[in-house]
């Protein structure tokens, strides 16, 4: 009866929009019939902030893909083995992706995915580019989805501080999968680490 209580009271303040991190992050183990209800919470809210609209960006001409490492990426696992980099605009400097986004803006762009290859680590190298995504989200108005990786604590702040609007990290739920596909010598308390600092 006690959990139950406690999740109508946390439920009654995502609803008033007064919930806690720690709040929020209990609600992920939320099970049953309770899930049910949060999925209700979750849609009202949804609905007062958006408006019940679903927005979907696919990589296009006006949502393009930009890779801060070209056609590099140190990992080369099997998900994608640079692949998918190949088809992305190159901005290897900090300075080349605050040109290029502005570009694409003059041009009617309303977004794109900020990506790249990975490191052996298992993250986008994000960091010399924080300054010149909160450059772009200051000259700008265009959306910028972040493809991070395993991202720490800190650049998680550091991105948030920046502005970005979306942060998109892979999720594997398996450890054979992560070592075997994605070469990693990573667990599953790794992505769920991440998906915390993503969170925070």
């Amino acid at each position: 009866m006690g959990v139950q209580k406690n999740l109508a009271v946390i439920l009654d303040r995502a609803l008033d929009g007064r919930i806690s991190f720690q709040e929020a992050q209990s609600l992920l183990d939320v099970e049953g019939d309770n899930f049910e209800k949060l999925l209700e919470v979750a849609r009202i809210v949804t609905d007062r902030e958006v408006g019940g609209v679903l927005r979907a960006y696919y990589p296009s001409r006006v949502f393009p893909s930009i890779s801060v490492t070209g056609g590099f990426c140190e990992l080369r696992c099997a998900h994608c083995n640079a692949h998918y980099l190949q088809h992305m605009i190159p901005a290897q400097s900090p300075d080349k992706l605050y040109e290029v986004c502005v570009n694409l803006y003059r041009e009617g762009a309303v977004g794109c995915l900020i990506s790249g290859g990975s490191t052996v680590e298992g993250h986008v190298p994000l960091e010399p580019y924080v300054d010149a995504i909160k450059r772009i989200k200051r000259d700008t108005d265009l959306i910028l989805n972040v493809h991070t990786g395993l991202l720490s604590l800190d650049l998680a702040a550091r991105l948030s501080e920046a502005g970005i609007d979306v942060a998109s990290v892979d999720v594997v739920g398996d450890n054979e999968t992560i070592s075997s596909v994605y070469g990693l010598d990573k667990t599953v308390h790794d992505y769920e680490e991440a998906l915390n600092n993503h969170l925070r």
